[in-house]
């Protein structure tokens, strides 16, 4: 059955709209999703299966994987199981060096969190917040004892030979069950039965931390873009740590600070230390490629919430703030051959050009890095700054689009916003303006929606070269010093 992308787009709507309420009321999603509205999705919208996976302390959603993305081999698909030669071990049996991996398997979302990514679950087990934590599995992964970790536990290691989303599972996977230990739904001994075969797991599919916290990265994107709870700011935050990490376990610091691939026994020892050249070179500031550039991962589905921060571009999917070298690499070209900027300026205008057309673009340089303009991050675009070229947002919001229906659309997707002169204003923070003061503008001309800009004012983006300066580079020697008093414990 062929439908138009405005039926599309309200059925969408429709559609997440009736899952949040399900997970509002404590009904199960999982009955609804594989109830009547499973078949009329199916049906209509032509989708094959859904991923009832759920991050911790976000509202439900649902996701169906591409078909684009090629399946592995039998023999190539992760087997996890339980490890019961753990038994009777408790913590001080292990060494600081196993449990420091363990927490670096989810150190990027214990940090949203607030929590400790030194400890196993973030708090200590007689924290006095610990309500808190508990109140966070529940309402994110339904879970309250030990049945429902390991019924969750099950979901996310089923792991079908989709590579695109091994990592975001496997990771989501160590966290619930490190804060079930922290909650005391499992034992120690019984917590490192499942984590450590699944840490294995990981280390077999990845080469590195970069590697693996880039595809949990991925596919965090990937589950906002269908309809996961998140914000613009909520993604680039993430992006923002985990490249923090890896900058920093450089320098001998952080939570990547051990060997990705130690060999994961009790009295496991890192390596990572034995090596420590207090003469290493910082970058100089004409080599230096900056932290948010690295991190950049382009995102794999539009989806449908605007307020992911993804747009799509002629054809091609980016996720803002965006460095210019995305661009560069869809094959558009600068129009001035060696361009840079003073680093820490904003408003720097650019314009790239591919196939006949032009567009422009507003960058800002980070600071204390080259100035290359391929290492700028676009923090301003909008419609009318594109010219004839393609601008769509999630669910398909579009120039030309109705007003009604925009609006119908933002309030069935539970996307606040604000009226302006021009239009409305939506804000991209996740939460109090604290990660990213970006927003997204829609005007209306009449009846239709006119211009569409999206605004990164702000970002926390900008503010971790300096962050990451003084806590690594910077601290060279006082790192070496720390690591070495841990090593000898």
């Amino acid at each position: 059955m062929k439908i138009g992308k405005k039926t599309i787009r309200i059925l969408s709507a429709v559609i997440i709209s009736s899952i949040m309420m399900i997970s509002v009321t404590g009904c199960s999603i999982i009955d609804a999703v594989y109830g009547n509205i499973d078949l009329f999705i199916k049906d209509i919208l032509e989708i094959d299966e859904y991923d009832d996976h759920f991050d911790g302390n976000d509202d439900y959603s649902f996701s169906n994987e591409e078909n684009e993305y090629n399946k592995s081999p039998v023999s190539d698909i992760p087997v996890f199981q339980k490890d019961e030669s753990y038994a009777g071990l408790t913590i001080d049996d292990v060494s600081a060096d196993l449990i420091s991996w363990l927490c670096a398997t989810n150190a990027v979302q214990s940090k949203i969190n607030g929590l400790d990514v030194t400890v196993i679950g973030g708090m200590q087990r007689d924290d006095e917040n610990l309500d808190w934590l508990a109140g966070g599995l529940e309402a994110g992964w339904h879970v309250t004892d030990r049945e429902s970790l390991l019924e969750q536990l099950d979901k996310l290691t089923c792991f079908d030979g989709i590579d695109s989303d091994d990592g975001w599972d496997m990771s989501r996977a160590e966290q619930i069950l490190a804060q079930g230990y922290c909650l005391g739904y499992l034992e120690f001994d019984e917590y490192l039965e499942y984590a450590i075969p699944l840490g294995r797991l990981i280390q077999k599919r990845f080469s590195d931390w970069d590697s693996f916290g880039d595809n949990y990265l991925k596919g965090y994107i990937n589950w906002i873009s269908k309809g996961g709870f998140g914000f613009s700011g909520d993604i680039q935050e993430r992006l923002d740590w985990h490249q923090y990490f890896v900058t920093c376990g450089e320098y001998y610091t952080g939570p990547y600070a051990v060997d990705f691939d130690m060999e994961l026994t009790p009295k496991a020892s890192a390596m990572y230390y034995d090596h420590m050249d207090p003469q290493k070179p910082y970058p100089a500031q004409n080599d230096k490629v900056p932290e948010v550039a690295q991190a950049y991962i382009a995102p794999e589905n539009l989806g449908i919430m605007p307020t992911s921060g993804i747009v799509e571009i002629e054809g091609d999917l980016y996720h803002i703030p965006a460095t210019v070298q995305a661009f560069l690499d869809n094959e558009w070209s600068l129009e001035e051959n060696d361009l840079t900027f003073k680093p820490g300026t904003t408003d720097n205008e650019i314009c790239l050009t591919r196939g006949g057309k032009s567009i422009n673009l507003v960058c800002t340089s980070v600071a204390r890095t080259s100035g290359r303009a391929e290492e700028a991050l676009v923090e301003t675009i909008s419609a009318s700054s594109l010219g004839d070229v393609s601008f769509i947002l999630p669910s398909n919001i579009e120039v030309g689009m109705n007003k009604s229906e925009c609006l119908l659309l933002l309030k069935t997707l539970n996307r606040e916003y604000e009226k302006t002169e021009a239009g409305i204003e939506i804000s991209l923070a996740a939460i109090n303006d604290y990660v990213n003061k970006s927003t997204l503008s829609i005007s209306f001309d009449g009846k239709k929606v006119s211009d569409i800009e999206i605004n990164c004012y702000e970002t926390k983006s900008e503010q971790f070269e300096s962050y990451i300066r003084n806590s690594a580079f910077n601290n060279l020697e006082k790192n070496i010093e720390k690591a070495r008093e841990r090593k000898n414990n």
